[in-house]
């Protein structure tokens, strides 16, 4: 769906990011580990982070949900795109935003790999 985009599958797609992001932070965080677990694409994941928080404007929501947890797989998998794929303008907070990316994007410089640089 995310590849065939038309404006039915945008309100779908859209409708389902917007069901994701009123669950709980730990909610949110299992839903986006399912999806990166089922993606048979690599760049599919870096994808639905882009349309989710760039598109649908959650990133200001999603750097809440991070914002105070441990470092762990998905959440570095998470950011590592949401800084590569996601424009900051999209942030209504953009010095909350830049303060994010200084404090946790300088650690994950060594988790990048060939498909976020």
């Amino acid at each position: 769906m995310m590849k065939n985009k038309n404006a039915l599958h945008e309100r779908y797609l859209s409708g389902m990011i917007l069901k994701i992001f009123e669950k709980n932070s730990d909610a949110v965080i299992s839903l986006f580990s399912v999806q990166n677990a089922k993606f048979t694409q690599q760049n599919s994941f870096s994808e639905l982070i882009s349309l989710a928080l760039g598109d649908n404007h959650y990133l200001d929501r999603m750097l809440a949900l991070l914002e105070g947890k441990e470092s762990d797989a998905i959440l570095i998998h998470i950011i590592i795109n949401m800084i590569a794929f996601v424009d900051p303008g999209v942030s209504e907070n953009r010095g909350h935003y830049r303060q994010f990316v200084e404090e946790r994007g300088y650690q994950l410089i060594s988790q990048l790999d060939a498909d976020t640089v």
